[in-house]
């Protein structure tokens, strides 16, 4: 009985050693220090702070998933907005109205007609 207590003494200190080398030896294995994960800014039109002129104030999206001006949750990509705008600005340019009748029919319809 006391040399398995023993046994497991031992083992124990073992076990203890060996990871406080691993642990020393993988520390010194970094030459350089970390570097800050690289980040880009997210513009967005809040819809609390965005303003109410024809062309909403863009701010931009913090770390947390918030506007970073207001701190508020209600919001549009800027991205989404210019595209959903520059594809109804395209579709409505390429309208327009046909006439059905000629010049000359609507003058000589006009010099027709009687007051009564």
């Amino acid at each position: 009985m006391t040399t398995m207590v023993a046994a497991a003494v031992i083992i124990g200190i073992l076990t203890f050693v060996l990871t406080r080398n691993l642990e020393r030896s993988n520390g010194q294995s970094l030459q350089e220090p970390r570097s800050e994960k690289l980040s880009m800014g997210v513009q967005i039109v809040c819809g609390d702070c965005g303003g109410d002129g024809e062309s909403a104030a863009r701010t931009y999206l913090s770390r947390s998933g918030r506007c970073e001006t207001c701190g508020g949750t209600s919001y549009v990509l800027a991205s989404s907005l210019a595209m959903s705008a520059a594809l109804a600005r395209a579709s409505h340019s390429g309208r327009r109205v046909l006439a059905f009748e000629t010049q000359l029919q609507r003058v000589s319809r006009r010099t027709t007609k009687l007051a009564v």
